[in-house]
C-alpha cells in the first residue's frame, strides 16, 4: 500500500523581494499576529482534509522566518512558547497532519554569559569546519562569539585622555534558527547549523553582543521521521534550512538513500539537484514561488500531491494540486541514467558514459541561464560524437544499416538530440539561435501564481 502524501505550502512572499503591499503588511505584524494567521490557514484546510482523506498524510509547511516580530526576522523567547504550544494543539486536533514550522530565529538573553557556555557553543562551530562555501560565514560568526567571551578585555577611554584596560561583564544574546516538526503530541526539531548573517536584522541592523549558535549533536540532525495515519509506516523527512543546501548537509546524513521528502525552507537559496535527496523536493523559499521538483520522472500514479495556499490572503480550501517540475537538467540526468543501466559494465561505452553523467551533473547544477544549459548539453553531444566515431571505425558502412545494433552511445546521442530540439523551441520557438529571454523563468504549467512582483524559477 503506498504512503499517501499531500503537502500543502502556505505561501508567504517577503517584504524584502517583492514591493507587494500584502507583504509589507505582514511583516509589520508582530509574532503572534503571524501566529493567527497561520493556525487559521491550518485550521481551515485540516477542518476538511480529516473528513474527506483522513488517510493521507499531510504536511503543511512555510518558509525560513515565515513566523518573526514586527519588521523583523526574531522573535522572543516567551514569543516561541507560545508559537510551539498553538501548533502543538493544531498537531493534536488532526492526527492526519504534520506541521513543518518554516523556521523561527529565536533570541535568548542570558545576563551571565559563562565560559562554559562559550566553549559548549565553539565546539559547535567546531563541527561545521570545512564546510567549503560557508568559511566565509563561518568565520565571520566565530569572530562574534569571540568578542563576547567572559573575561575579555576592553579598552576605554579615560577623561583625561589616558587610555584603561579593564575586565567587562556583560550579557549576551544567543539566537537560534529552528524547524519545528510537530504530529499529535510529538514535537522534533532540527535546527540550522549553517551560518548565513544569522545576526543581522531585515534593517540591517546587527544585534549587539550576539552569536548564532549552530545545531548541536542533539538538534543538528535533518532527517526526521514521522508516521503515516493509515499504513503505520515510518515516512522520512529530510530537512534543509537555506544554506545547509548548498553545503550537502543532508545529503552527507542520507548518502545515497532517498527519503520520501526533501524540504528545503529557505530565505534566499539556489537548489542544487545533486545534492536532493529524495525523488520529491519541496522548494520553499522567500524570493522564488514554492514548488515541488522532481528529480527523476515518475511513471505510473505519484503518491505525492503538491498543494499551494496564498497566506496573505484569506483561508480557502484546497483547488487542484500544482503540477511538479522536472527540471529539464534531471530529464538529461535520467536520459544518461537509463541508457547506463542497460549498458554492461564491460561495455567500451560504459565508462565513458558515467564520466559524461558526471560531469552533466557537476556542470547542470551550476547553470543559472538556459542558454548555459543548452550549450553544456551541446558539449556532451560532441563528446557523444566523437566517442561514435571512434568506436565504430571499424564497421562496415554498407552493412551498417542492415546488421548494425545501436551501441548505448548512439542510443544515448539520439535521447539527448531530441531532448536539444524540444528544450530550445520551449525557450525560443522557431527561433533556437536567438537567446532574447535568457533568465531561467517559471513554466506555464505551474498553476499557483498569485504575486505577480514575486521573481520566477525554473530551477
Amino acid at each position: 500500500m503506498p504512503k499517501t502524501i499531500s503537502v500543502i505550502v502556505i505561501d508567504i512572499p517577503s517584504h524584502i523581494y517583492t514591493s507587494s503591499t500584502d507583504a509589507k503588511k505582514y511583516a509589520s505584524l508582530s509574532a503572534i499576529s503571524k501566529l493567527a494567521i497561520l493556525a487559521d490557514h491550518i485550521d481551515k484546510l485540516m477542518s476538511g482534509l480529516e473528513e474527506t482523506e483522513p488517510h493521507v498524510l499531510h504536511v503543511i509547511t512555510w518558509r525560513e522566518y515565515g513566523i518573526s516580530g514586527a519588521d523583523s526576522k526574531f522573535v522572543t523567547l516567551e514569543e516561541k512558547n507560545l508559537i510551539k504550544k498553538t501548533l502543538r494543539d493544531l498537531a493534536q486536533k488532526y492526527p492526519s497532519l504534520v506541521i513543518v514550522s518554516g523556521t523561527i530565529a529565536c533570541v535568548k538573553h542570558f545576563e551571565n554569559f559563562s565560559i562554559e557556555r562559550f566553549n559548549t557553543i565553539e565546539k559547535d562551530y567546531a563541527h561545521l569546519q570545512g564546510q567549503g562555501e560557508s568559511e566565509q560565514q563561518i568565520t565571520f560568526h566565530l569572530k562574534q562569539l569571540q568578542e563576547i567571551k567572559p573575561g575579555n578585555k576592553i579598552s576605554v577611554l579615560e577623561e583625561d585622555g589616558s587610555v584603561e584596560e579593564e575586565h567587562v561583564i556583560r550579557g549576551a544574546k544567543v539566537i537560534r534558527n529552528t524547524c519545528y516538526i510537530i504530529q499529535r503530541s510529538i514535537t522534533k526539531r532540527h535546527d540550522k547549523t549553517t551560518p548565513h548573517i544569522e545576526t543581522v536584522d531585515y534593517s540591517g541592523e546587527q544585534l549587539q553582543n550576539a552569536v548564532f549558535r549552530p545545531g548541536k549533536s542533539t538538534t543538528r540532525n535533518p532527517i526526521i521521521y514521522v508516521i503515516h495515519p493509515e499504513t503505520k509506516e515510518k515516512v522520512s523527512l529530510g530537512i534543509e534550512i537555506c544554506f545547509e543546501h548548498q553545503n550537502k548537509v543532508l545529503k552527507m546524513m542520507a548518502k545515497n538513500n532517498l527519503l520520501d521528502l526533501h524540504l528545503i525552507l529557505s530565505d534566499f537559496t539556489r537548489t542544487k539537484l545533486q545534492n536532493c535527496c529524495a525523488a520529491h523536493v519541496i522548494y520553499v523559499d522567500s524570493y522564488h514561488e514554492p514548488k515541488m521538483i522532481l528529480t527523476q520522472k515518475i511513471t505510473g500514479p505519484d503518491n505525492v500531491k503538491f498543494y499551494c495556499v496564498y497566506g496573505l490572503h484569506q483561508p480557502d480550501i484546497l483547488n487542484q494540486p500544482v503540477i511538479p517540475l522536472l527540471p529539464f537538467q534531471a530529464k538529461i540526468s535520467g536520459d544518461m541514467a537509463a541508457v547506463i543501466d542497460d549498458c554492461p559494465p564491460f561495455h567500451p561505452d560504459h565508462e565513458m558514459l558515467m564520466d559524461l553523467k558526471a560531469t552533466w551533473d557537476e556542470v547542470a547544477d551550476e547553470c543559472t541561464l538556459k542558454f548555459q544549459l543548452a550549450n553544456n548539453l551541446k558539449v556532451i553531444m560532441g563528446k557523444l560524437d566523437n566517442h561514435i566515431e571512434n568506436t565504430k571505425s571499424n564497421q562496415i558502412k554498407n552493412f551498417y544499416s542492415l546488421f548494425y545494433t545501436a551501441s548505448p552511445a548512439e542510443t544515448l546521442l539520439y535521447e539527448l538530440r531530441k531532448q536539444y530540439k524540444t528544450f530550445m523551441n520551449d525557450v525560443h520557438p522557431g527561433d533556437p539561435l536567438n537567446y532574447k529571454d535568457i533568465l531561467a523563468i517559471r513554466p506555464a504549467d505551474v498553476q499557483f501564481v498569485k504575486n505577480k512582483n514575486r521573481p520566477h524559477s525554473d530551477r
